[in-house]
Parts: structure tokens; sequence; C-alpha cells
């Protein structure tokens, strides 16, 4: 089923804000909600200049538009630039992908993800976790909606926001989340032996 993969991160999210996170956390309740948002608009799509365009994608383009509302100029240019460069790579390899696949040894989504990973950490490589976020998402959805512009032109069908897309996104940001991980853990474990080196050098 495509979509699975957003459909399961999505769960994951919500049980984890509901049951785990701190009640005192801010984050709660906006992550609770979003997820349950982005669950139920699932199914849906919406046509608007005879593009098909997926609920969830319109409902994650307004949430990153009201965060990006709060960065300084300067901020929103590089953004913009390192989400062009994201969206324009994600388009070039879904055309690929179409007229020669052969080129293609691994799954289109999976090549897709990982180079929009790869790409927000050569723009954003000592920013926090929030810029890389939101540099994925939007150039992800860029690079969708140009796909779609490009092949719509040629006479075919394409929806902005597929499932598919969405389990590509879904690999990204889970991906984003793992190594965000294991950077803590990396950084708690040299933190306890520098303090423990200290320890034994008293």
């Amino acid at each position: 089923m495509d979509g699975i993969y957003y459909l399961w991160f999505l769960w994951g999210c919500w049980t984890y804000s509901t049951f785990i996170m701190s009640k005192k956390d801010t984050f709660r309740f906006y992550i609770s909600f979003l997820s349950l948002v982005l669950i139920i608009v699932f199914p849906y799509g919406v046509t608007i200049y005879s593009m098909r365009i997926a609920v969830p994608v319109l409902v994650i383009i307004i949430g990153c538009f009201i965060y990006i509302r709060s960065l300084r100029v300067r901020d929103k240019l590089y953004l913009f630039i390192t989400l062009l460069t994201i969206g324009l790579t994600n388009s070039g390899l879904g055309l690929i992908s179409i007229y020669d696949p052969i080129l293609m040894f691994l799954d289109t989504g999976i090549v897709v993800a990982f180079s929009s990973v790869i790409l927000s950490f050569l723009f954003y490589p000592s920013h926090s976790m929030k810029y890389r976020v939101s540099a994925v998402v939007l150039g992800c959805i860029a690079g969708d909606f140009l796909l779609c512009f490009s092949l719509n032109k040629i006479g075919f069908l394409y929806s902005v926001g597929n499932g598919n897309f969405l389990d590509s996104l879904t690999i990204s940001l889970f991906t984003l989340i793992v190594i965000k991980v294991l950077n803590d853990i990396n950084h708690v474990v040299n933190m306890k032996l520098q303090t423990k080196g200290e320890m034994n050098n008293i």
C-alpha cells in the first residue's frame, strides 16, 4: 500500500508525543495535533490549475511557512536556495527513473530520500535539525511540483504528494531523526568518558 510508511511514522509520532513526551513540553500538543490531522487528510486531494495535489502536502506547506515566518531574511534566502537545489535534484531523479529506469538500480523513492538528506547536511552541516527538516520537506515538495508540471506538459497524469512521495519523504525524515539520535548518544558517551578520564586524573 502506497503511503504505509507515512501512516506508520505519523502513528509513531502521535504515540510518542501523547504517551512519552513530558506534559510540560510546548511541542507536545502541536506534534500530536499535526500528526492526527495529517493522518485524517491522507486520502483526500484537491485540483488546482489542472494539478491534483494531496491535502497532506498543503497542510505541511502551511506548517512550514508558519515556521519560516520567524526566520531572518538572510536565512529565508539561504533556505530558498537549498530547497530549490533539493527540488531540482529530486525532479531530475524522477524524470530519469521514468525515461531511463535502467540507470536507477535502486528504488527511486529511496534514492530521492537519501539524496535529500545528503544535500541538507551539505547546506546545513552545523545547524539545528529544524533547518534540515524544513529544507528536506520543502525541497521534496518543490521537486514533486516540478516533476508534476513536467509530466503534465507531455500528457502524463501525476499527482503531487501521492503515496509514494509521502513514503519517500517519511524515509528522509526518519533518517534525519536516526542521525540526530546517534549524534546525541555519541555526545553523551563522549561526555561520560571525558568525565571518567578527569576523575581518574584526580
